[in-house]
């Protein structure tokens, strides 16, 4: 699993700017 992307405070979560992380797997690691 890999990051792709770091988005900062990106959201709207409760009453709080919060990070969002996004994570990538290849197929061939999945199985």
């Amino acid at each position: 699993m890999r990051l792709e992307g770091h988005f900062i405070k990106s959201l709207w979560f409760k009453n709080n700017w919060v990070d969002e992380l996004w994570f990538a797997i290849l197929d061939d690691e999945w199985n």
